[in-house]
């Protein structure tokens, strides 16, 4: 099967092969028989047009809606999943469908590890609060410099140090 019809050529050959039929060229129809095969020839050739027309209307919406696909696959994942340099979408519409529910599925793994990578930061927020709160109130209290203290505060400056490099790199 081609991928092409040539809709024109058959609905002449269709046509050719009515008038052979006709009457006055002594066809093998004649009278009522001959003008019924000529009726159904023409419904035939209009059906096939018409089918024609109907799969050249799908193929221009194939190749429009490839188009745009292939646009927004190349903007969600220029955006979204840092793709090598030489990636490109696939060439048909399966295989950039294909792509995209494979990038959704990076991104929703990379939003979940982005809201774990979170919450262990505001654990990491918390535990300095609460050596600092411990170092602040065994300040308080007189109790000098201790070796349990200076390693709270040894942890405090590191937890800080820590912070401070994860807020700069925006994590």
């Amino acid at each position: 099967m081609t991928d092409t019809i040539d809709v024109a050529a058959l609905v002449e050959r269709l046509r050719f092969l009515v008038s052979l039929n006709e009457p006055q060229k002594g066809g093998p129809y004649q009278g009522h028989a001959a003008q019924k095969f000529i009726e159904a020839a023409d419904e035939a050739a209009t059906a096939l047009q018409s089918q024609a027309d109907a799969l050249a209307e799908a193929r221009r919406e194939i190749s429009e809606a490839s188009r745009y696909l292939d646009g927004l696959l190349r903007s969600y994942v220029g955006k979204y999943c840092y793709p090598v340099p030489e990636w490109q979408p696939l060439p048909d519409l399966i295989g950039m469908l294909t792509q995209i529910d494979n990038a959704s599925t990076v991104t929703a793994q990379f939003e979940a590890r982005a809201n774990a990578a979170e919450a262990s930061l505001a654990t990491m927020r918390e535990s300095l609060e609460e050596i600092e709160r411990t170092d602040v109130v065994a300040r308080y209290r007189g109790f000098g410099t201790t070796p349990d203290q200076y390693e709270v505060g040894h942890c405090a400056v590191i937890a800080r140090a820590a912070l401070a490099a994860l807020a700069k790199e925006g994590k």
